[in-house]
């Protein structure tokens, strides 16, 4: 990541999960990927429940902007046959 993005472009990158394993395995793979644990926010949490605090933000000049979301969707939920 950090050869095409430059010494000084990863930013921060932010992130949550659910279940503790693979939470713990997000983190790990961060740093081995030479990500500095100063460039990543993990969150261990459910992301339909737990609100993350700086998306709560109320001041228009500190409200966070993100270049990219991503999204898995809930495959552990059954589908319906419709």
């Amino acid at each position: 990541m950090r050869k095409r993005m430059g010494p000084h472009g990863i930013g921060r990158i932010y992130g949550q999960e659910k279940n503790i394993t693979t939470y713990n395995l997000a983190r790990m793979s961060m740093l081995l990927h030479g990500v500095k644990d100063t460039e990543f926010e993990i969150y261990h949490g459910d992301t339909l429940s737990n609100d993350w605090d700086i998306l709560r933000e109320l001041n228009p000049a500190k409200e966070p902007s993100f270049d990219a979301i991503c999204g898995q969707p809930a495959l552990q939920f059954a589908l319906g046959s419709d």
